[in-house]
């Protein structure tokens, strides 16, 4: 099962088949509770109109919730890598660094040549996840991981797009835009995109502010791939759906660069996603791509 708390409400998918080759979508559901009793409420009525109590959960943090920093990691035994990050990344933070939960993640190799070795840590305020788990003990659940937006995108990738050429995931929602890039199953690169959809709605795209400073996001990104990075040209970008409009902003994105651009079909990658309204893919993407995560990753 799969649990995201957003600007715009709380967002929950489960989904079968985890331990078969096809992932089925099997409910999923939008509630717009916008505030911490309202969200626990609702999600404990979906919990018990459906019997899912003692159903282990992954919870996907939105992006305001931490801080994603890219920095060199210091030389010292593997065991020590957190502990020794805490001291290097506690003025890169707007908190006390002691309040501080920190994760950490690689990048390939390939992305060092000729410069400095970077990971990824994420910092995010303990109470953070400590209303996670309050969230979800309340409402029966049994809180199995706590993920961020970028990692979690990555479960919603074709297994077409995994291959050795370069693809561009992006999801853009209000306030939580992530576009990946992603080669041979690995993240190369994560970026947030600052784009609010509803503005991705109205007249012509390709004069439109919003979209405009969406692609030169994009494009800044693309290169520093290949420039910084040292990859070859990524040559596929792939929309998760943003309901109305949807097919409008990936054609107007095709257009716009020189890689093919195209709506990601989620029923390629869960089944059963199809059949949801496209206003509710685009609000439970990641809770669903939560709800993908495999019990060993």
């Amino acid at each position: 099962m799969g649990l995201h708390v957003c600007t715009a409400g709380l967002a929950v998918a489960q989904v079968g088949g985890l331990d078969a080759e096809q992932l089925t979508l099997t409910n999923c559901d939008f509630f717009p509770a916008h505030d911490p009793h309202s969200r626990a409420e609702a999600l404990r009525k979906f919990v018990e109109s459906n019997g899912l109590k003692g159903m282990p959960v992954n919870y996907v943090l939105s992006p305001q919730h931490y801080h994603l920093l890219q920095v060199e990691p210091p030389q010292v035994p593997a065991e020590e890598l957190k502990q020794a990050l805490r001291w290097r990344v506690k003025d890169l933070i707007n908190f006390d660094i002691d309040d501080a939960v920190i994760d950490t993640f690689p990048l390939p190799e390939e992305s060092f040549r000729n410069r400095p070795v970077m990971v990824y840590v994420v910092v995010a305020k303990r109470s953070i996840i400590e209303e996670a788990e309050a969230l979800t003990k309340a409402a029966g659940l049994v809180l199995r991981s706590v993920d961020i937006a970028e990692l979690a995108l990555c479960n919603l990738m074709p297994e077409d797009g995994k291959q050795s050429q370069g693809t561009a995931l992006m999801l853009v929602q209000r306030g939580e835009g992530v576009l990946n890039l992603v080669k041979d199953q690995a993240l190369y690169l994560t970026r947030n995109v600052k784009a609010d959809p509803e503005q991705l709605r109205d007249g012509e795209l390709l004069s439109n502010a919003t979209f405009n400073h969406l692609v030169l996001e994009i494009q800044r990104s693309l290169d520093y791939y290949e420039s910084g990075l040292g990859q070859p040209p990524a040559t596929r970008l792939l929309l998760v759906p943003v309901g109305e409009g949807s097919a409008a902003i990936s054609d107007a994105l095709d257009v716009s660069f020189g890689l093919r651009a195209s709506l990601l079909d989620l029923g390629t990658v869960l089944a059963g996603a199809e059949s949801v309204e496209a206003q509710q893919q685009a609000l439970c993407s990641l809770a669903m791509a939560a709800a993908m995560r495999s019990a060993d990753s």
